[in-house]
């Protein structure tokens, strides 16, 4: 394999540290955005397992010294099964805590609604230091017709609420 961290830079509003990389743990989106082209991964959601992922983390880190992560996917947030699941593995092998106390850094991406403050707590504690929301706009008239299923009071909560978990 060659080794990406040669000719790989990600975008510096994601990561803390590098080398970092950008890993995806789910195919699927079952929302509708008008916007969005879903022809290639459709809306049926699929995602690997807490224990699978962390297995990738690790085998990146051997391999090429990863320590931080950029998680792609669109419903990185949405699901707390997952997100339990995933600081469990962490702090199993001794990873949870944090880049500072020998862990990952965590980047995601998320939606606003669903949101779920105790997951946020958790991934925080264990190296989840950003969330990239797709709040494409806050007009609700434009989330109307993009079929977003959102409006700008969940937008504020979720916000609200993931800043709040620090």
């Amino acid at each position: 394999l060659v080794n990406p961290t040669v000719n790989y830079s990600p975008s510096e509003i994601t990561y803390r540290n590098k080398p970092s990389i950008s890993v995806i743990t789910s195919r699927g989106c079952p929302q509708h955005c008008k916007f969005c082209d879903m022809s290639t991964h459709g809306h049926t959601l699929r995602i690997h397992s807490p224990e699978y992922t962390v297995k990738l983390l690790l085998w990146l880190e051997k391999k090429w010294g990863y320590r931080d992560f950029y998680i792609t996917d669109d419903q990185g947030t949405a699901h707390p099964r997952f997100l339990d699941g995933l600081c469990d593995e962490l702090e199993k092998c001794g990873r949870g805590g944090g880049y500072e106390n020998g862990g990952y850094n965590l980047s995601v991406i998320g939606r606003v609604h669903p949101i779920f403050p105790d997951q946020l707590k958790r991934l925080a504690k264990n190296g989840g230091h950003q969330i990239a929301f797709g709040i494409e706009s806050a007009s609700p008239a434009i989330l109307n017709f993009f079929d977003k299923r959102t409006d700008p009071e969940k937008i504020r909560n979720g916000v609200r609420i993931a800043h709040d978990a620090g």
